[in-house]
């Protein structure tokens, strides 16, 4: 045997050629121990094929190599297409359809196709594994049989690297605009978060209603006070509603998880479609629906009911329902063979273009705020602005009043806003705005919470319909009880490195927040200290929020290829719209270069037989 293999060797000693002369001479010895093996030992693995078909098959394999090498350099735009796509859907672990095109079948992992139309020679092509970096190593299995839908009796991996690929992030554009018409309200369109909560709402005790979205991306529970969503809301995780506080949906709602429905009547809540995409209970309950009802789940319990209140409203559920259908009380209703996209069947935006795009990181805005004033720093300490006697910890309305008048003078307003940062050493140490209901400050003003405790009571002060207040909660800072019984016209902001588990809200009678709040942290966030009144209400406003765009991540002014770009347009109605378009990444794999129709390049390095 070992005479043999060396005579092999010695026929290509010398030689010159391609690469496909190792893979050749490795062919020629694994057909030799395959002939060797059928002579002597007569097994009838499916190693031990005839001598024949192996060659066959070593010379199909061989013809795989060179088809995958002229498919992922075609330079035709629909090939090139389509190979890119298999790419990104390797690269992102998708293998649902790794086929070569032309080179596979997707409707099986070991389908082959005919080579050259022989009846008796078939192969495929995919790819199952792209690994980037400085070069990226393409590795493709090549399958061989003797039947296009049998099994594969000889497989090789190829290793290519693809030079001309590149990693690059794809931009994503969200779009919010100002309409402003003569003698009619502001409306505004576009993500319209007025709230949005990456981490759990605990208890949601003081209510709330929001004129706007709502995305909240963990769990949910609501019970004691009413809830009223004027537009679309979004749950992510699971929600528990646990009393029966007079909660209405007036948008479309869509569960991603579960829902729960307790001690209540749910029969008034929706006023427009709903989506469940695992399982609804609600024991001993009907839950009416004007709008459709979607769902992918099933109901978990036996006394759960789903009724159609519309007219020409439809159901739609997949083989997950097990439940009795007299339970699902609708004319018509469709079962789908697969699960359903259910927010795109609504219309609403998935979870990712419903994510609102943060702020930069603390020392980065400090960074962009001061360097819009290369004369001097913009930042005021907290003590300028504190109390001289009796609790000097305390918000002294005066003296903020006075630092603005100072600031402005000085010109050292950040969009004319001044800028005030909150920082004690010892992060539970507290800045307290007590005690000031009915003082109004006119104002505006940007509060940095980088360590310590915003303490108001629910008496933090009030907002005239010009003034503006944005509060930043940092890493180590936190929002205690934070409200007020009046208006709060701003921004709330909580980052997303924020650490603390108390967060939470205080608002009474006659509160309301106009502009947003935004709660990046993903620990869990209290509205359970015991307010008075009618729900908090919470506005959406991107005029409100427009001085804080320069603030958000990947803003770059005036850039059309990032960041953010503005534009005034009048219509022919006469209403002027203001424009902000901002663009986030959206994290796809893409061709580094100018044409992405064309093919790519790729270079053997390595062949393995199995």
């Amino acid at each position: 045997m070992n005479r043999l293999f060396c005579k092999i060797l010695k026929s290509f000693r010398g030689k010159r050629g391609s690469t496909m002369v190792g893979v050749l001479a490795a062919m020629v010895f694994i057909t030799v121990v395959t002939a060797f093996m059928v002579k002597n030992t007569g097994a009838q693995s499916a190693a031990s094929i005839g001598y024949g078909t192996s060659m066959a098959l070593h010379s199909t394999v061989n013809s795989g190599f060179f088809a995958t090498e002229t498919v992922l350099s075609n330079d035709n735009s629909v090939v090139a297409g389509h190979v890119l796509d298999v790419i990104k859907k390797v690269h992102a672990k998708d293998m649902s359809n790794p086929f070569l095109p032309s080179l596979g079948s997707t409707s099986g992992a070991n389908k082959m196709v005919a080579l050259g139309g022989s009846s008796e020679q078939f192969f495929s092509s995919k790819l199952n594994r792209i690994v980037t970096g400085t070069n990226y190593l393409a590795t493709v299995e090549v399958n061989s049989g003797v039947k296009g839908a049998g099994k594969s009796l000889k497989r090789a991996l190829v290793f290519y690297t693809l030079d001309n690929l590149g990693e690059t992030r794809a931009m994503v554009e969200k779009a919010d605009t100002i309409k402003r018409c003569p003698n009619v309200p502001e409306t505004v369109s576009g993500s319209n978060n007025a709230v949005y909560m990456a981490g759990r709402l605990q208890d949601g005790n003081n209510g709330m209603e929001v004129v706007g979205g709502a995305t909240f991306e963990e769990e949910v529970r609501f019970q004691n006070k009413q809830a009223i969503f004027h537009g679309e809301a979004f749950f992510k995780e699971n929600v528990y509603f646990l009393a029966n506080a007079g909660y209405v949906f007036e948008g479309n709602t869509y569960f991603n998880a579960n829902v729960t429905f307790q001690n209540m009547n749910p029969s008034t809540m929706f006023k427009a479609s709903v989506g469940v995409n695992k399982n609804l209970l609600a024991d001993n309950m009907t839950v009416n629906v004007p709008g459709d009802f979607f769902t992918n789940g099933n109901f978990s319990s036996t006394t759960t009911n789903v009724k159609g209140t519309g007219s020409g409203k439809k159901a739609y559920y997949t083989n997950n329902f097990t439940a009795n259908l007299n339970q699902l009380d609708y004319n018509p209703k469709s079962k789908q063979d697969t699960l359903m996209d259910i927010p795109k069947l609504m219309g609403m935006k998935s979870i990712d273009e419903r994510r609102e795009t943060s702020l930069v990181a603390f020392d980065e805005l400090v960074n962009k705020i001061k360097a819009k004033f290369p004369s001097g720093t913009t930042i005021r300490d907290v003590s300028t602005v504190m109390a001289s006697t009796g609790d000097l910890r305390q918000l002294d309305m005066t003296k903020l009043n006075n630092a603005y008048i100072a600031d402005s003078i000085a010109g050292k307003l950040y969009e004319e806003h001044m800028v005030v940062l909150i920082d004690y050493p010892n992060k539970y140490d507290e800045f307290k705005t007590h005690g000031l209901n009915g003082t109004t400050f006119e104002k505006k003003v940007i509060f940095l919470l980088k360590s310590g405790k915003l303490a108001s009571n629910g008496s933090f002060y009030c907002s005239s319909p010009e003034s503006s207040t944005m509060i930043y909660v940092g890493e180590n800072g936190q929002l205690q009880e934070f409200g007020s019984t009046c208006l709060f016209r701003g921004y709330i902001y909580i980052d997303v490195t924020n650490t603390s588990t108390e967060n939470g809200f205080y608002w009474g009678t006659n509160s309301s927040i106009e502009g947003a709040y935004h709660n990046f942290s993903t620990k869990q966030f209290k509205w359970n200290f015991n307010g008075t009144g009618e729900p908090t209400k919470i506005t959406y406003n991107a005029a409100v929020l427009a001085p804080f765009f320069t603030l958000k991540r990947g803003y770059v002014p005036g850039t059309g290829g990032g960041g953010s770009t503005n534009e005034t347009v009048t219509s022919s109605d006469g209403c002027t719209y203001d424009i902000t378009k901002t663009q986030t990444p959206s994290g796809a794999l893409t061709i580094d270069r100018e044409d992405a129709t064309k093919g790519f390049s790729p270079i053997p390095k390595g062949y393995y037989f199995y």
